[in-house]
């Protein structure tokens, strides 16, 4: 599901033994400026393990050159977090079809979007499918969406809607409050509204805008 991307590099670095996450790391990204950091990262820790065990670095100066890499590794895992959307290779459907989708992992992630402001946090980049939308969202545009962990809306709200079925809507939502139904709406009035039971959701996903008016 789509909350399992969410801090999984940071995860990953808490986890696993640094030349384990640089190598993972350094699979996935491939290019731009983090994937030339991870690289560089990644020699130094093998040219010191190399040095150790050939003399020229004692333990005690092996273990300080660890902790050197693994704080440039942290500052290069910040970026990350802070400067690299996320794009999913799914999209969310303005319209009213129901397809099953498919379960989100780290590893189906190939695409980020480098945000030139930064304050990408938990965000994640998901493009339109569709028109049901128009003329405020189109097909291929990608919306930067937020998890919401208990919508309460009394009016409408662009989101992102993923089901137990895992098909990925973006409408506009309305909430009641007092019924376990919600609203889910189209811009394009030719596109009927329809119903989606509470308790059939997974995830509530704010849709703060468009990719182009971030930067």
């Amino acid at each position: 599901m789509i909350q399992s991307l969410i801090n999984y590099w940071k995860k990953q670095f808490a986890a696993l033994p640094l030349n384990d996450f640089l190598e993972e790391a350094t699979n996935h990204f491939t290019e731009g400026m983090i994937a030339d950091e991870l690289l560089l990262q990644l020699h130094q820790l093998n040219q010191a393990n190399d040095k150790n065990y050939n003399g020229f670095l004692n333990d005690s100066q092996l273990v300080e050159k660890h902790d050197s890499i693994s704080i440039d590794t942290m500052k290069t895992l910040q970026k990350i977090n802070s400067f690299l959307l996320p794009i999913l290779p799914a999209k969310a459907k303005a319209g009213t079809s129901y397809g099953h989708q498919y379960s989100i992992l780290h590893q189906d992630i190939r695409e980020w979007k480098h945000i030139k402001k930064g304050r990408v946090g938990n965000a994640i980049g998901i493009r339109v499918q569709g028109d049901s939308m128009e003329p405020e969202f189109s097909e291929g545009d990608i919306l930067i969406c937020k998890k919401i962990y208990a919508p309460s809306i009394n009016q409408e709200c662009v989101m992102v809607v993923v089901t137990k079925e895992n098909n990925i809507f973006l409408k506009n939502v309305s909430i009641n409050n007092d019924s376990s139904m919600i609203q889910m709406n189209s811009v394009n009035k030719e596109y009927p509204s329809f119903e989606l039971d509470q308790d059939d959701i997974l995830e509530f996903w704010k849709v703060d805008q468009k990719l182009k008016d971030f930067n």
